[in-house]
Order: C-alpha cells, then sequence, then structure tokens
C-alpha cells in the first residue's frame, strides 16, 4: 500500500492557520500523486491503537470518518457531537465537494466547526469511530496565541455562505 505524508508548516509570524495548511497539504500532494483519500491529522496528536482505521478502503468512501475521537487529554471521550478535529479521513472527492478547509481562521478555534458544517450543508454523513478504536495522546506544545473568539463566531455563522468562495478554490500561498 502506498501512502504518502505531507507535513505543512507555517513560513510566517501570521497567527497559526491550521485549515488553511491542511488545504496547502493537499494541493501540494495532489500535484505530486492522485490518491483516493486523504487523512487532515494534527501533528500533536499520536495514535496509541494500531487499530486506527489508517487505510483508505471502500467503507472511507461511504462516509467521513473522524478518528480523534478518543484523545487522552478528554478521558478519550468524544467532547461534542459535532466534533470533527483533530483527525478526519475522507475521499478527495468528499473533499473536493466541500470545497476544502475554510481559509479564514488565523488563530486557533471554530475552523473544525466549519468543517462540519460544509459537511453537512453538501449533505455528507460523517462517523465518529469508537473511542476504544480511536485513541490519541495529545502531545504538550506551545500554546498559540488566543484569538477573540467572537470574530471566529462571526465567520462561523457565514460558513454556509461561503463554502463555495472559501477554500481549495480561492487558495494562495507561496
Amino acid at each position: 500500500v502506498f501512502q504518502l505524508v505531507t507535513v505543512g508548516a507555517q513560513a510566517d509570524d501570521a497567527p497559526f492557520n491550521r485549515a488553511k495548511l491542511f488545504n496547502v497539504g493537499y494541493a501540494e500532494a495532489i500535484k505530486v500523486f492522485r490518491f483516493g483519500c486523504a487523512i487532515f491529522h494534527d501533528v500533536d496528536l499520536v495514535p496509541i491503537n494500531d487499530l486506527n482505521p489508517y487505510d483508505c478502503n471502500l467503507e472511507a468512501s461511504k462516509h467521513v470518518m473522524h478518528l480523534g475521537v478518543g484523545l487522552d487529554v478528554r478521558g478519550f471521550k468524544l467532547n461534542y457531537p459535532r466534533l470533527v478535529g483533530g483527525v478526519l479521513k475522507m475521499t478527495t472527492r468528499q473533499f473536493v465537494s466541500v470545497n476544502g478547509f475554510s481559509n479564514k481562521y488565523w488563530g486557533w478555534g471554530q475552523e473544525d466547526d466549519d468543517m462540519e458544517r460544509r459537511l453537512r450543508q453538501r449533505n455528507l454523513s460523517y462517523v465518529h469511530i469508537s473511542p476504544s478504536v480511536a485513541r490519541y495522546a495529545a502531545m504538550t506544545h506551545e500554546k498559540q496565541p488566543k484569538v477573540r473568539r467572537d470574530e471566529h463566531l462571526d465567520l462561523l455563522k457565514s460558513a454556509n455562505v461561503r463554502l463555495s468562495s472559501d477554500g481549495l478554490t480561492t487558495l494562495k500561498y507561496k
């Protein structure tokens, strides 16, 4: 089985933009190799169960799969029912149909909730893998500077209208 791992790192002093980095990683990887599915994975989450479904089988094409369910820092429980953050697996067709992630979330927070709204808007169902399987250790790291949460919540309110005008189709990077 061939797997291509792409790691994106931000090279400027701007606030962190996790979602845009995922889009850049996808855009660069698709130039190198045609693949059927992608796994968008936070670098600070280390899988602690080798049964975690990192393969791209037919099951992956039916539903988007949320793998980042059982984190040690959350007692291996799903934080809230619509959470799709941490580790998310989807086919390339599904990713393109939601126009990737939003590029507008500078700083930490709500970019995952924006993706969840994109999935619902495109009627793409997702499943949470059992936390007994999808288990991760969260590495400690330097905290990102806090952003004004209300700015991200305002962005989230407009997620449905921005789907086609914010994402892969408008991605700009060097």
